[in-house]
């Protein structure tokens, strides 16, 4: 399987499925492409190295409670680039979005999906030390 792989394709258009929802504020709608048992992961690096990570969310329930958190910082969020990674997807993701303490932040981030079903089942989102 890569780039010309027809799933390749399906599953990019997912993934824009997910961020036009986000961007939209609709968490019902990005929470309906994550399959009912799907974990959110963020992996800190530090040096090139992972560095930590831990568990954001687990099952639709806590996922949509973490989404809403997110969209309320409104983010405008966009996939810069696509790759195969595996059996799933990985995805160069540009968004910004209001800060903790005020103004607007940006970031950008290699995101891992994986997907079972038609559905996301997997996510691991990169960071790094100065970013938490």
């Amino acid at each position: 399987m890569g780039p010309t792989d027809p799933s390749f394709a399906e599953r990019e258009r997912h993934v824009e499925a997910l961020f036009a929802a986000l961007r939209r504020a609709d968490v019902g709608a990005a929470v309906a492409l994550f399959a009912d048992d799907a974990h959110i992961m963020r992996i800190r690096y530090a040096g090139g190295h992972v560095s930590g990570g831990h568990m954001v969310a687990t099952g639709r329930t806590d996922i949509a409670r973490s989404l809403r958190e997110f969209v309320r910082r409104a983010p405008v969020i966009r996939a810069a680039a696509f790759s195969w990674e595996g059996e799933g997807l990985l995805v160069r993701v540009e968004c910004s979005l209001d800060g903790p303490h005020g103004g607007r932040e940006q970031w950008s981030r290699l995101v891992g999906y994986d997907f079972a079903g038609g559905l996301i089942s997997h996510v691991r989102e990169t960071t790094h030390d100065d970013e938490e």
